[in-house]
């Protein structure tokens, strides 16, 4: 049986509030690697990952034992895909044993992957627009303490999200208020000029008539 991938029923949306956050294409940033690389000493695993999934791919934001040259996937080949279709935890011990996972390509083949264990990054609007995950190529289990860690630590990565936005919003802000003084004062340039223009043009007709202003 060919792997597939769900959709969410909220993709439209989804979509939409993915793109007011303008993440996909960034640099990275230390706060977002920061918290991949505390993700895979708490849980014990080799890889661990940031992403978002538009239309067609899913995006690393940050990654943990992960090679530099890999930045994307086809979103058709991301495990993730089924991550963000809920709300909370998606645990898989053996991928080779879950009739979602155990065609996929990366379980079958190179690199093998056995355990995965995803949480959906939900937004303040209630949307999956990306996954926190950790992956493991052994099958294994995750104790409660590392399952409620792997919660905490998506909360934070959203909590960055947000700050991340609002920083970005006031300074589109403050650009904004920046043009608007540039153009009232260019405006009020042109007004004293015309001003002038005005007085001095009254002021010769009065010299020739009168010889006195």
């Amino acid at each position: 049986m060919p792997y597939s991938i769900p959709i969410p029923e909220d993709e439209e949306e989804r979509l939409k509030n993915l793109e007011e956050y303008n993440i996909m294409d960034t640099a990275p940033e230390m706060l977002f690697d920061e918290i991949t690389e505390l993700a895979a000493q708490i849980l014990e695993c080799p890889v661990s990952t940031i992403q978002f999934l538009n239309e067609d791919r899913q995006w690393f934001k940050s990654k943990y034992g992960v090679p530099d040259d890999m930045i994307e996937t086809p979103r058709d080949m991301a495990l993730c895909s089924h991550t963000i279709c809920q709300n909370d935890l998606l645990l898989v011990p053996d991928l080779t044993k879950d009739e979602r996972f155990l065609d996929h390509s990366m379980v079958t083949f190179e690199p093998n992957m056995r355990f995965y264990a995803g949480m959906p990054l939900v937004t303040p609007k209630g949307h999956s627009i990306g996954t926190f995950c950790a992956i493991d190529f052994e099958p294994r289990e995750l104790t409660l303490d590392q399952q409620q860690a792997m919660r905490q630590l998506s909360h934070k990565v959203v909590a960055q999200l947000e700050l991340r936005r609002t920083i970005i919003d006031m300074n589109e802000a403050i650009k904004s208020r920046d043009k608007i003084h540039d153009y009232l004062s260019a405006e009020k340039e042109k007004s004293d000029d015309l001003i002038l223009n005005i007085l001095l043009d009254k002021i010769e007709v009065e010299l020739s008539e009168t010889g006195k202003i």
